[in-house]
């Protein structure tokens, strides 16, 4: 997984380790991404395996779009594509950045997080006309209040009338 938001990276919050270098880095020509890559079975995530690794952005930067459509990046997706079957990116927004253009034309498919009750549908709208459909797989709608239970009624009925032939 490699963190893609630049601007305001949040993955390292998540990380139980502390890192010097990140993706940002990386881009920036000054690590190797090898000695970067954080295996997860090594942070807080529960469902760890040797097969999963993370690659966190770690600094801030604001030239976020220079570094994404660097030579750089295209040359680590090929490494990265060799050695894993799937790169999830954390990308930041799509509508306020150009982040996102960049990254699709990397991507094979997008998955969208809308956050329920935040997101306007004018504003998942404007964001699927900015991708185009072609590479969106899906919308996810996170943070949705459940009612609760007790609330719930189910009204049933059921006659049954034997024959009497």
């Amino acid at each position: 997984m490699l963190e893609g938001d630049f601007r305001r990276p949040s993955i390292p919050l998540y990380l139980n380790v502390n890192l010097e270098e990140g993706l940002v880095d990386i881009l920036s020509s000054k690590s190797d991404f090898q000695s970067t890559m954080v295996p997860v079975a090594n942070t807080l995530v529960p469902f760890a395996d040797d097969n999963l690794a993370v690659l966190p952005a770690v600094h801030r930067t604001q030239s976020s779009t220079s570094l994404l459509s660097s030579p750089r990046m295209r040359d680590l997706f090929d490494v990265l594509r060799e050695q894993y079957d799937f790169i999830l990116i954390d990308s930041p927004p799509i509508l306020p950045l150009s982040d996102m253009n960049i990254f699709e034309e990397v991507v094979d498919g997008i998955v969208m997080i809308v956050r329920a009750e935040s997101t306007s549908r004018d504003t998942i709208a404007k964001a699927l006309n900015t991708l185009g459909t072609d590479k969106v797989l899906g919308i996810v709608l996170n943070d949705v209040r459940q009612a609760p239970f007790s609330s719930y009624r189910y009204n049933y009925k059921y006659d049954y009338k034997p024959d009497t032939n």
